[in-house]
């Protein structure tokens, strides 16, 4: 919880709110109020860190296994348009005789 205080200024007659972040005091005389809600806060923050940090072994980060076979390689490309090459080269022979 936040601690609100108003302040009123002298000059305009204004009274503006300001909120002091809670101190180290404050937190730890809560914990000691409530222990059991303490506890649970801690369990699911644990609980959200462990999801977070489990990411990295789902299934999709797994190695795939699988067996060898003999056989052809064969990669088929469909597309419509026109291939265009990124560089000419000249190729020449040369025929003696």
């Amino acid at each position: 919880m936040q601690v609100k205080t108003e302040i009123a200024s002298a000059a305009h007659g204004q009274v503006s709110s300001v909120v002091s972040p809670p101190t180290k005091r404050k937190i730890l005389a809560r914990v000691r109020r409530y222990p059991r809600l303490s506890v649970i806060f801690l369990a699911v923050i644990a609980a959200i860190t462990w999801r977070l940090m489990d990411q990295d072994s789902s299934p999709q980060s797994q190695p795939l296994i699988v067996t060898i076979e003999i056989g052809d390689i064969e990669n088929a490309v469909t597309a419509a348009g026109t291939a265009q090459p990124s560089r000419f080269v000249d190729v020449g022979a040369q025929v003696s005789g």
